[in-house]
């Protein structure tokens, strides 16, 4: 009791919303501003929003644009290449929405290989607006490979700057499938830090304490963990409109000319015990049955033994740093090689 009594007396400290979090209310102001400037809404009904051309935001990492062809570039493109192009699409991992342009996965996948590879990534967007994606803009300009980097959110409802244009009914039921995922999952990776701070205002703290180490403990070591991206990939609506979205983009692809490839971004993150490896299967199944073809590094890395913590940005379990970037990209490269050399 006396152990009991000194604990809570040392925990008695002030606390704000940014002692606890790795991101403070400033970066999601900052982050919102962004989206505000870079943005649009989209005359195309499938896409919601879509790139501002030459829109340019100054961020901690340096300029956030987008080029007048509304590729995250710094030069103008040529619309037919003069060599081997590969064509990456994806949501914000792709865009590179937390680094500086040279840091991004399709610039590092670009040292790597040899050969062009343009960004076509935009932010927050699933696999059916990637698909509409390619058809209104990246096909265009006339890839050998295609590359579709696959997010474990993409088989949720569009995000990012989804509230700066949503209609009421979209947001609606944007809202409602949140509510459901905290309803099925109210203390999940992303929440523990919340739910720990919520817990320090409203009672005892070394009480508080004690029932997050409990939490992160049960969450690494034993089963039933579950959160939005396992809960959305056993939705049937949401599995229909990925599988939907792979098919029509591997059809688009191949009609084109270019080889399709799904590459699976492992959330980086619990490697050791792993909770999505279903997720991965399921999407390895659609994007094999679509004529994708599929590489996931994940198996590789851990059989070298390779841990994830240097990889990512704290508290975020999706979004590679410069060095995650780098790594994903030398995996993809080596998987894309053989493909460049048979269109040779």
């Amino acid at each position: 009791m006396v152990a009991a009594v000194v604990a809570e007396s040392l925990l008695r400290v002030p606390l704000d919303d940014d002692t606890l979090s790795a991101r403070p209310a400033s970066f999601w102001e900052r982050t919102r501003e962004m989206h505000r400037a870079l943005h649009q809404r989209s005359d195309d009904p499938r896409l919601l929003y879509e790139p501002r051309p030459g829109a340019s935001v100054e961020m901690d990492y340096g300029p956030a644009a987008f080029s007048a062809q509304g590729l995250r570039e710094d030069r103008r493109v040529p619309i037919a290449g003069s060599g081997a192009r590969v064509v990456m699409l994806g949501d914000s991992l792709v865009w590179g929405e937390l680094v500086a342009l040279e840091d991004s996965l399709p610039r590092r996948l670009q040292a790597r290989l040899g050969v062009e590879v343009l960004n076509f990534g935009v932010t927050g967007y699933d696999t059916a607006q990637e698909a509409a994606w390619y058809e209104a803009a990246a096909r265009a300009y006339a890839p050998d490979v295609v590359v579709l980097v696959y997010c474990l959110n993409d088989m949720m409802s569009m995000s990012g700057p989804l509230h700066l244009y949503a209609t009421d009914d979209e947001a609606a039921a944007y809202a409602a499938e949140q509510a459901a995922f905290q309803a099925a999952a109210p203390v999940r990776n992303e929440t523990l830090q919340r739910v720990y701070l919520e817990e320090l205002r409203r009672g005892p703290r070394t009480w508080a304490v004690v029932r997050h180490l409990w939490r992160w403990h049960y969450h690494n070591t034993f089963g039933g963990y579950t959160d939005e991206y396992l809960l959305s990939s056993a939705m049937p609506e949401r599995a229909a409109r990925t599988a939907a979205a792979l098919t029509t983009l591997g059809a688009s692809i191949r009609a084109d000319g270019a080889e399709p490839v799904l590459v699976i971004a492992p959330a980086v993150y619990w490697w050791h015990r792993y909770p999505w490896g279903a997720v991965h299967e399921q999407v390895r199944s659609m994007g094999e049955a679509a004529g994708f073809t599929v590489f996931d590094p994940l198996p590789g890395w851990r059989a070298r033994g390779l841990e994830p913590d240097d990889w990512r940005f704290e508290g975020d379990n999706l979004h590679y740093n410069a060095e995650g970037n780098d790594r994903l990209a030398e995996a993809t490269a080596a998987a894309l090689a053989p493909l460049l050399r048979r269109r040779r």
